[in-house]
């Protein structure tokens, strides 16, 4: 059990990047080729469904990507 905790800390962290990553390419005008959101999105849903097992999120950034 002891090492479930930095595993979590690892995913709290790959959450909080993916997000920010999120949010920058959101910001970005919607005719600019970098902005990528099904790259950003797309790793969310598979970090959720993969990595955490909450398939609700995963479900619902595989349907914005």
């Amino acid at each position: 059990m002891a090492g479930a905790e930095p595993i979590s800390a690892c995913f709290e962290k790959a959450e909080k990047h993916g997000l920010e990553a999120l949010a920058l390419r959101q910001a970005l005008p919607e005719e600019m080729p970098e902005r990528k959101l099904d790259e950003s999105l797309g790793s969310l849903a598979r970090m959720y469904a993969f990595n955490i097992g909450d398939l609700k999120k995963a479900r619902d950034y595989f349907q914005q990507a």
